[in-house]
């Protein structure tokens, strides 16, 4: 089986270098490499959007994942960020961050509905392995947004952007990136 839709997030929001917000544990424990307070409402606001109670998504494009993947600690820091972004929604699959030819081959033999949660930074190397094109045009990523890919056939995919709550920075029209 191969993936029906890959959907890919950014984590939520962490604390900044300036040190003036800091990350709180699930606990409650003031945490550097946990999420900030806006960050785990944006993790729990995520979990409803994706898995409404009602049934009922505010989207037509989004739907209920069946697999979840999340980036591990990243190369560069010791947040886990992705996962907790994800972790009111489903338990993730970790992966490394520079193993985006892996998590990408992995996303694409999932059985069902993907989502991935992963950091900011290495998100346009996700697509890069989707479409093994790196001059295809950029992204800006940012928290609210969700690129969302269609397998057109056996070696194309469909990525398009679009927030997933309002507001999240300024609107932009769904990006089309076909290989």
């Amino acid at each position: 089986m191969t993936a029906s839709k890959i959907m890919v997030i950014r984590h939520a929001e962490k604390p900044g270098d300036a040190g003036t917000v800091f990350g709180v544990s699930a606990e409650g424990n003031q945490n550097p490499e946990a999420l900030i307070v806006r960050g785990w409402q944006r993790a729990g606001a995520l979990a409803t959007f994706f898995a409404p109670q009602d049934g009922h998504f505010r989207g037509e494009r989004i739907e209920t994942p069946d697999v979840v993947f999340a980036g591990r600690v990243a190369h560069h820091g010791k947040s886990l960020s992705p996962q907790y972004t994800v972790g009111p929604l489903a338990e993730p699959i970790g992966h490394s961050e520079g193993d985006e030819q892996q998590l990408a081959a992995a996303a694409v033999a999932a059985d069902g509905v993907v989502l991935i949660s992963w950091h900011h930074e290495t998100i346009p190397a996700i697509k890069d392995a989707f479409l093994d094109d790196h001059s295809a045009p950029g992204i800006g990523i940012r928290s609210g947004l969700i690129l969302f890919g269609s397998l057109l056939g056996q070696d194309r995919l469909a990525l398009r952007a679009s927030c997933a709550a309002s507001p999240c920075g300024r609107q932009t029209g769904p990006h089309r990136i076909d290989s």
